[in-house]
């Protein structure tokens, strides 16, 4: 692509007003592109497009392969981009079809059913040799952080105070915690089950710390942060003690100081 004076430059788009996108400078791709997408797919692979729907509304989520092709075809129509930003289209035009359409098997309701349909998927690849790869990540709207932030502090209350104590003391939290933050998300939200959401650790870290301060978020606490890692990740390995036990020594030393 070439800007006015002919001379070779990348195309100029409009950052996504989601996170983690956000921060990544991923663009957002508009309505008009999505209704290009959308309607030229249609006309040129009409039996890959009912194939996709089927998927989207049957099983809650597509094929590596289905979003490779995707991703070639919005390639085509718009070239020029880095690849993440033809992932993050492919992204866009989904949601955007299930905003339209209402997939049942993307619904917060039937996460579960979703959850076996996958998992038979992964076990067909596996038996068939083949590895099956995420096809992008959930992007997350301020109110929709704002929103699972006001669920957890409500219905489960103990593990946000303790996602919050956690941040502020040491700087990181759990594989448990992040891993029931990350399950709440599903409980919420319409998404397919081939988008992680474990980004989701991102943006609700930004948006707790922006409303608390966390002290081992500050700059000057970075580096300590960065050795509590490594000391409980050693701890973990070496001597085989389990998170809450080493937050509990951790505690302990710290208060007899």
């Amino acid at each position: 692509m070439t800007n006015t004076n002919g001379q070779g430059m990348p195309p100029i788009f409009k950052i996504r007003s989601t996170n983690p996108g956000r921060r990544q400078g991923t663009k957002e791709w508009s309505r008009e592109e999505l209704d290009a997408i959308r309607s030229s797919y249609k006309a040129q692979y009409p039996a890959e497009w009912r194939t996709y729907l089927e998927y989207e509304a049957e099983k809650g989520f597509i094929t590596n392969a289905m979003n490779t092709h995707l991703m070639a075809h919005i390639e085509n129509l718009f070239p020029g981009l880095h690849w993440r930003h033809y992932r993050a289209g492919v992204m866009d035009f989904r949601f955007a079809n299930y905003e339209a359409l209402q997939f049942p098997m993307w619904k917060p309701e039937n996460r579960e059913l979703r959850r076996e349909k996958f998992r038979a998927y992964l076990d067909e690849t596996h038996n068939q040799h083949q590895s099956v790869t995420v096809n992008g990540d959930l992007e997350f709207s301020d109110a929709q952080v704002d929103q699972l932030i006001a669920h957890l502090q409500t219905h489960l209350p103990e593990l946000w105070a303790r996602y919050c104590e956690l941040q502020n003391e040491i700087g990181f939290v759990d594989v448990h915690i992040s891993l029931e933050i990350e399950r709440q998300v599903s409980m919420l939200f319409p998404k397919p089950r081939d988008i992680s959401s474990a980004v989701v650790g991102i943006v609700v870290f930004d948006e707790a710390n922006r409303r608390y301060h966390f002290e081992m978020a500050k700059p000057e606490n970075k580096r300590r942060a960065s050795e509590l890692v490594r000391e409980q990740m050693a701890a973990e390995d070496q001597d085989d003690m389990p998170f809450n036990e080493w937050y509990r020594a951790f505690k302990a030393r710290k208060d007899n100081k």
